[in-house]
């Protein structure tokens, strides 16, 4: 009978090969930690503003009298945009490793881009409806990977699993 270890021979991440052992005095030292509160903050308005669009688009096309089809197109549009935001922002953070610039980007054009989106929908065009919706997919969605890899990297030792679930 083959058995399987219980830990692989190295560890997957340099955070994961120094995490500390307990678990509460962890979830205090990242409440404690300032730079983290504040990116939690941002993490989680950008996240409400993405989760926001993502269930209320269809209600705003109603609004300006777009057929069900496109209002579902431009949920789609929306989604496919984060897909590719995350994408592009998350090689950005892995290989320059630049968290805090790339989280205010994120965060301009997450504050930018529905203006986009306010200015298109009276226009009655389809696609511009659908480039807006793009770009505010493509600036909010992509915060998930950029925010829970800067929240880890600013408790670090702290572990990947503590950091992220608080």
């Amino acid at each position: 009978m083959i058995g399987f270890q219980e830990k692989p021979p190295t560890p997957p991440s340099s955070t994961e090969a120094t995490e500390t052992g307990n678990v509460f005095a962890n979830i205090k030292n990242v409440l404690n930690n300032k730079d983290a509160l504040i990116v939690g903050i941002i993490f989680g308005l950008i996240l409400g503003i993405m989760n926001t669009y993502g269930t209320i688009m269809g209600i705003i096309a109603d609004s300006y009298n777009y057929t069900p089809g496109n209002s579902s197109l431009f949920g789609a549009i929306f989604i496919l945009g984060g897909i590719i935001g995350s994408a592009v922002f998350g090689v950005i953070v892995e290989i320059y490793k630049t968290y805090k610039l790339a989280l205010v980007i994120i965060a301009i054009l997450t504050t930018l881009s529905p203006i986009g989106l306010l200015f298109a929908l009276p226009s009655n065009c389809v696609w511009l409806v659908c480039l807006a919706a793009f770009l505010v997919g493509f600036a909010s969605v992509s915060v998930l990977p950029v925010g829970i890899d800067f929240g880890v990297e600013l408790v670090h030792p702290i572990g990947e699993a503590i950091s992220t679930g608080v």
